[in-house]
């Protein structure tokens, strides 16, 4: 969740440029409105972020090819839509009320209720229940697959959202300062993790959605397991990762630590790890195929058997979208990396790249650039170490 809902977060031509894309789309596939449910699409079109956006409650906006856009929303949150929306047209619905209702009144009343209408049916926010109300209370419609059209329409990043994640990633890197600064034997997952909690917030990142994860010892075992009271101990190994956020945008970082010195085995780890991604982000730029990027990665560290008995073969994705992350999700899948993978990589695009193995771990934010690609989470990759 944004901090305030004072003002919409990008300028009206960036959302002009939004709104002319997905038409185009539209126009592609003869659809006469799209039914926009999906929370991260409602805020990337509009402004309007969550609470209010959809977690749990029927809000959608209607994106005609003639005419401004509406969004039906709950009565409740017409100020905060008003403060944040550069779209101002809304019907508003009074708790009690039946949401579909006052969708297909505004349908009706726009003589869009016997048109094409496309659907994201991969919306999480549409729920089986309510596409069944809203197919049944629009018997004359035709209802057209638009699923993945705003989640790949919103993989090239503009310069207005990369102002957002290299906000984002700048606090990663400072919080995980913060971070290793905290780990000694005695301290605990928690203190760590409160450190880090704290270090985002004094340095801007949104209260709600910037997520961070902080193991140890045997917890290592569990990747995305919550900061426990486990004491920190000498010998140990501390996995950290950060992904604050900034007006909804992610930026992510993985890094692990060394209470004391690491053995030659934890040596070699970080330094196969660090090389194998080091000739990965090599071959990223635009036009590179993702499931290259992938093997040259992969194949290093399965060929080098670093792995533990718990975490063979490396069947996990070595990277994904980052963007705009709403709860529920806590990762965009939209475009991944695995062997397999044929789509190309663009200029603009921005991802969560990373590797790890027994416990040691590294992961940049990086964007795709017109000659190559950035890091932008700039901060050392290796195996800190603490006494």
């Amino acid at each position: 969740m944004v901090a305030s809902f004072s003002e919409s977060v990008f300028s009206v031509p960036e959302f002009q440029r939004r709104l002319k894309a997905i038409r185009e789309t539209m126009a592609l596939r003869g659809v006469d409105a799209v039914l926009i449910h999906q929370p991260e699409h409602l805020y990337y079109l509009t402004g309007f972020p969550g609470p209010g956006a959809g977690y749990g409650i029927n809000q959608v906006c209607i994106i005609p090819m003639v005419g401004e856009p509406i969004t039906v929303i709950r009565r409740m949150e017409e100020q905060a839509f008003l403060g944040s929306s550069w779209l101002k047209e809304r019907a508003c619905w009074n708790d009690g009320e039946s949401t579909t209702s006052i969708l297909s009144r505004v349908l009706h009343e726009r003589n869009l209720d016997t048109k094409r209408l496309g659907l994201e049916y991969d919306s999480w926010a549409l729920t089986p229940a309510r596409l069944n109300k809203i197919t049944t209370s629009l018997p004359d419609a035709e209802f057209v697959d638009f699923s993945n059209v705003l989640r790949f329409q919103r993989q090239q990043k503009s310069t207005e959202e990369l102002h957002y994640i290299r906000r984002a990633c700048s606090i990663a890197v400072k919080a995980l300062q913060s971070g290793i600064g905290m780990i000694e034997p005695g301290r605990t997952e928690l203190d760590v993790q409160k450190i880090i909690t704290a270090t985002s917030l004094e340095e801007g990142a949104d209260p709600r959605g910037s997520l961070s994860i902080v193991t140890s010892g045997g917890n290592l075992r569990f990747v995305h397991a919550s900061a426990s009271a486990r004491v920190l101990e000498k010998g140990d190994l501390v996995h950290m990762e950060l992904a604050p956020a900034v007006q909804n945008y992610s930026g992510r970082i993985m890094r692990a630590t060394c209470i004391g010195k690491p053995t030659e085995e934890q040596a070699k780890i970080a330094y196969t790890l660090e090389e194998a991604q080091s000739e990965a982000f090599a071959a990223m730029k635009p036009g590179a195929i993702a499931g290259d990027v992938d093997r040259i990665l992969r194949d290093k560290i399965s060929q080098s058997k670093i792995r533990g008995e718990w975490e063979t073969p490396y069947d996990n994705i070595s990277g994904y979208t980052l963007g705009i992350i709403m709860a529920p999700w806590t990762s965009d899948f939209s475009r991944s990396f695995l062997p397999e993978d044929e789509w190309l990589l663009e200029e603009g695009m921005v991802f969560h790249m990373y590797s790890f193995a027994q416990g040691i771990s590294f992961s940049e934010t990086v964007l795709i650039t017109k000659s190559g690609h950035e890091l932008l989470t700039k901060f050392d990759r290796k195996l800190f170490e603490r006494s």
